[in-house]
């Protein structure tokens, strides 16, 4: 008797798992379809690009409003992003993960304009984690953009080192990759 309850409590359990699973693939369709219905869709900069083990794909869109006090989108031209994945590591991470604690800035230059430059926030949108700010642009032209990645230090984030921990304990040192040929048009995200 007791072997059979277990049995019809286990066949629940996978049952109730299959049906959260098919919620979930619904929910990300319908997040998908949303997108479209907002009117705008992310402009791509650049994509696959290797920084040390990171992949990383950069793009632009209609400034957003966020938590944290950034309420007013208005104030800004677009919302810059760097989606930032593993590539093939010995650090502990999986292939395509999102990579947290990472020290993400940026510069946006042009010529005959001092630029724009800060340090993204680390954020989430219906298309999951990535890093970004809302920035101010210089009008519709040609632009260079610099992304340096810091990689996380002791006291923020910890690695074991015995039989436990990946191959690597100690990450490398600070990355960049500069871009000099990201056409901006502002509104491309509404075509």
């Amino acid at each position: 008797m007791k072997a059979k309850k277990l049995l019809l409590l286990n066949v629940l359990a996978l049952g109730l798992v299959g049906l959260a699973a098919c919620n979930n693939s619904s929910k990300s369709s319908a997040g998908d379809d949303e997108e479209e219905d907002a009117g705008f869709s992310e402009v791509e900069i650049f994509s696959n690009k290797k920084m040390a083990f990171l992949n990383v794909n950069a793009v632009y869109f209609q400034a957003v409003s966020m938590t944290g006090g950034y309420s007013n989108p208005s104030l800004y031209d677009c919302h810059l992003e760097l989606d930032v994945s593993a590539g093939e590591n010995d650090y502990g991470y999986g292939v395509g993960d999102w990579v947290p604690y990472l020290t993400v800035e940026y510069e946006v230059s042009q010529a005959g304009w001092e630029g724009t430059s800060g340090t993204f926030m680390p954020m989430a949108a219906s298309d999951g984690p990535h890093y970004g700010q809302n920035i101010k642009m210089n009008g519709d032209g040609r632009y260079t953009v610099k992304f340096t990645i810091t990689f996380p230090t002791e006291a923020v984030y910890l690695i074991h080192t015995d039989e436990t921990g990946p191959e690597e304990s100690v990450f490398p040192d600070p990355v960049s990759l500069t871009y000099d040929a990201w056409d901006y048009v502002d509104g491309a995200w509404l075509e």
